[in-house]
């Protein structure tokens, strides 16, 4: 019977270490979540950037296509909380509502001295280049239209 006793106050528990030890397990495993969950938003964040990119230079370049005569007027630089150009002309027009576009959809509010969000158009007489540098320069959009 004193056997019996003896086996039966080594199985009470589990020790101090084999409790350690599951703690640190069950910590590595979460850890681990949070860490993927946190570069599912970065990778998220960027994909959105890259959207936005895409969508403002296929905007500019379906306003240059539809004014073809007057490409030599579209050769500009947008930068963000830049101010209105005063103009009449389509061209001053167009280029107005590019601004406006870029800061809306950028957030004119959140240029940063480390921010780059430029948009550059240069052309030569039937060759158009857009690039469109977003998310502190990381994001870059390159669009290249020929228009004849």
């Amino acid at each position: 019977m004193s056997s019996q006793i003896k086996l039966n106050k080594k199985i009470k528990g589990i020790s101090l270490i084999e409790a350690l030890v599951s703690i640190v397990i069950v910590g590595v495993g979460i850890v681990s979540v949070l860490q993927l969950s946190l570069y599912a938003i970065i990778t998220t964040d960027n994909a959105i950037v890259k959207n936005k990119a895409n969508f403002l230079s296929e905007m500019m370049a379906e306003d240059i296509l539809a004014d073809r005569n007057n490409i030599a007027n579209y050769k500009s630089t947008f930068i963000c909380n830049q101010a209105q150009n005063s103009g009449t002309q389509l061209s001053d027009i167009i280029k107005n509502k590019w601004n406006t576009n870029f800061q809306n959809i950028l957030g004119s509010g959140k240029c940063s001295v480390n921010d780059v969000k430029t948009s550059t158009i240069s052309n030569s007489d039937s060759a158009v280049n857009i690039n469109v540098h977003l998310g502190e320069g990381k994001q870059k959009k390159y669009l290249g239209i020929k228009v004849k």
